[in-house]
C-alpha cells in the first residue's frame, strides 16, 4: 500500500484508499500520474533485474522477475 501525504488526499480524482490494488492497476495509476501531473519517478517495473539488484544490494534471482 502506498500512503499519500495528508495534503494529497483526494487530488484530481485520485482518492487515497487502503484498498489493495493489483499490480496492473497500480501501474495504470502511476502512468496516469506521469502523463497528467508530470510526476517524475522510477519504479522497479521500469528497470531490469540488474538495476534492481544494484539499487537494493540483493542478488539477482536465477529465474528473473
Amino acid at each position: 500500500m502506498i500512503q499519500l501525504a495528508e495534503q494529497w488526499q483526494d487530488i484530481d480524482g485520485f482518492h487515497a484508499s487502503s484498498q489493495v490494488l493489483a499490480m496492473a492497476e497500480i501501474c495504470q495509476v502511476l502512468n496516469t500520474l506521469r502523463e497528467k501531473e508530470h510526476f517524475k519517478f522510477t519504479t522497479f517495473d521500469d528497470v531490469d533485474d540488474a538495476t534492481i539488484a544494484e539499487w537494493t544490494g540483493l542478488s539477482r534471482s536465477p529465474g528473473g522477475r
